[in-house]
């Protein structure tokens, strides 16, 4: 155990790390305004984690009152950069896993969670990752898994017409249960060729850990560590239920993608799943196999530091683990490791080089995507479409018009053939993304530079601002996507109708063009141009770049590479839902509140949890 001295050395160090830090960071970056903070200890970052308040709506607020870049107090004395200005956004994410990365915060949590796979690599290693998979997600592949999605959605209607059978008017059904089933069997089937069951009633324990991301509740002291974890990182090892959760669900993740990979490697190429696409890719490219290098970084990672007991802190094991860790890194010129060394023992002697990798790389980072976006997203859509039935008569016309009520194919669901249930999946992704907003860490220095002329702290008048080293910056997602400023005074309605007329051409110019052209957004007045019909998406919105002008998929390299595989299911399985039935709620004025858990989703208020409990009745 270490000394009290030694630890008193450390945390001296520590702190004096931080205030050096802070200092050259003040000197270089420009100052700016924002929100005075509420608590010395937490800044403003409790009361934007408080479950009574709207982080978009507040960002939103505070934009108009300072400007499109901010400074927002955080824990300790910290502060993060908020930014809003789409020019200063489009080139944020341009330089995505290379100058801005993941905070150490958010980076320990995926690493902790879903290993060092995608989400949580940078650099090289993210980019190299990202072509091992991006053939798994091609327009082909996807092509291919249409009718997975429509089978999951056609399971979940034998279902619901043996319940409503004898039930003319309906029965009162809690949707986000059953749309969890169809997203868990779908990733399954397309991702690994492996049925879970869970619409037909089966259990097991992906599906159980699954279901406990979305009714866990935040509890206060958690929230607390998750906040003081960002400058305490020890406070990461104290066990909480969420985070026995999370070791859950890996655990059992790990566990039966050895059953899937060794039956997808049998089926050989006939395997037209996501996982039997990459081991065949696997197999003719050696650029996808896991490096001698990263295996031996992976080895000498910070296992060792804490010997089963995380508070059994050990200062010379801590030392010489850092100090070999660091000669290995420079040995082989290793950044970044592709997964984790915390998969049990028992768990090690199945999995061996690129099998571990694809486990990791594919498994993981597919179930925490493209599961909750379509489960989450399709729940949204579902909810405004209750709220205006007038609309969701107009989608199920044009599904049962075209093409006699048949299941579009999926040219048709890419295509134009169906504009409306397309304006509606992307007014849904527009008002309800899936993530609230992106947090990074500056590796060096920036410039970013702003679309309209910003007034800083000094009184100085700059169009663009610089960013230090070390500084934290976050792009509000839902905040951007929402803004009267960019979408106009009715930016905050659903309106489908505001997407009709839209051309691929105009998204494929999505934030392009001379500087010249750009057009200015004044975050301090709102956009006058009131949408109506088909006048469409108003000039600011071009600003933004991203699929549509929008941030629900992220942007630049790390754009989410399972997108065409998100809408595909969303389209296909809402297309099936609003063809054969009618959804509606009993209160004309039921609250919808968000429920906070691992994955936030929506709720009716008084049900308790993320339940959302509809009328459904049969389509005749």
């Amino acid at each position: 155990m270490a000394s009290i001295p030694q630890v008193l050395i450390i945390l001296s160090c520590i702190g004096l790390y931080f205030f050096l830090r802070r200092r050259r960071q003040k000197s270089h970056t420009t100052p700016l305004i924002g929100p005075p903070s509420k608590s010395l200890i937490f800044g403003l970052s409790k009361h934007l984690n408080s479950l009574d308040v709207d982080p978009g709506e507040t960002i939103e607020q505070w934009a108009k009152e300072y400007g499109s870049v901010y400074k927002v107090p955080t824990v300790l004395g910290g502060a993060k950069i908020v930014v809003c200005d789409p020019r200063a956004v489009r080139d944020f994410y341009s330089k995505e896993t290379w100058t801005y990365v993941g905070t150490p915060l958010g980076k320990r949590f995926i690493r902790r969670a879903f290993g060092r796979g995608l989400l949580w690599a940078e650099g090289e290693s993210h980019r190299r990752q990202r072509k091992a998979l991006t053939p798994a997600f091609s327009n082909a592949a996807i092509r291919r898994l249409t009718a997975v999605f429509y089978d999951s959605a056609y399971k979940l209607k034998s279902h619901w017409d043996a319940e409503l059978v004898n039930h003319s008017d309906g029965l009162i059904i809690d949707v986000q249960t059953w749309m969890n089933h169809i997203s868990i069997d779908s990733v399954g089937i397309a991702g690994f060729s492996h049925d879970f069951g869970s619409l037909d009633g089966k259990t097991s324990a992906v599906v159980t850990a699954f279901e406990s991301l979305g009714s866990s509740k935040r509890s206060t002291i958690g929230t607390i560590k998750f906040l003081l974890s960002s400058v305490f990182p020890i406070l990461n090892y104290i066990p909480t239920e969420r985070s026995r959760m999370f070791t859950e669900l890996r655990r059992s993740l790990i566990e039966i993608a050895g059953v899937l990979l060794e039956r997808t490697r049998q089926a050989g190429v006939d395997d037209k799943s996501i996982i039997g696409l990459l081991i065949k890719a696997e197999s003719t490219n050696g650029e996808l196999h896991m490096s001698e290098e990263e295996v031996i970084a992976q080895m000498v990672w910070l296992q060792p530091l804490f010997d089963g007991d995380p508070l059994n802190f050990d200062l010379k094991k801590l030392l010489r683990t850092l100090t070999s860790w660091i000669q290995v890194t420079r040995q082989h010129q290793v950044r970044h490791v592709i997964f984790s060394s915390t998969v049990p023992n028992r768990v090690n002697t199945v999995f061996h080089g690129p099998t571990v990798s694809l486990t990791v790389r594919i498994l993981l980072p597919l179930s925490l995507r493209q599961t909750p976006l379509t489960l989450i997203v399709t729940q949204w859509a579902l909810i405004e479409l209750s709220k205006q039935p007038e609309k969701q008569e107009r989608l199920r016309k044009e599904l049962l018009d075209v093409a006699g009520g048949t299941d579009p194919t999926w040219d048709q669901l890419t295509g134009s053939d169906y504009p409306y249930l397309d304006a509606v999946v992307h007014e849904t992704l527009r008002l309800h993304p899936p993530l609230v907003e992106t947090n990074r860490i500056a590796t060096k220095d920036d410039i970013l530079p702003l679309s309209s002329p910003l007034t800083t702290a000094d009184g100085q008048i700059v169009t663009s601002i610089a960013i230090s080293k070390g500084d934290n910056v976050s792009v509000p997602i839902r905040c951007i996507n929402r803004a009267e400023a960019i979408w106009g005074p009715r930016a905050k309605e659903f309106l489908p109708e505001r997407w009709i007329g839209f051309s691929e051409d105009e998204n494929k110019q999505a934030g392009g063009g001379d500087d010249d052209d750009d057009v200015q957004v004044d975050w301090r007045k709102r956009n006058e141009r009131d949408v109506k019909g088909a006048e469409g998406i108003p000039p600011t919105v071009r600003e933004i770049q991203g699929h549509r002008h929008l941030l629900s998929f992220s942007d630049g390299p790390r754009t989410c590479l399972g997108k065409g595989f998100a809408l595909a299911e969303f389209k296909a399985v809402l297309s099936v839902l609003i063809r054969n039935y009618s959804f509606s709620f009993d209160d004309p004025n039921t609250k919808i509140v968000m429920h906070r858990a691992v994955l936030p989703r929506p709720g009716v208020e008084g049900c308790g949890g993320a339940k959302v409990p509809m009328r459904v009745k049969r389509v005749e």
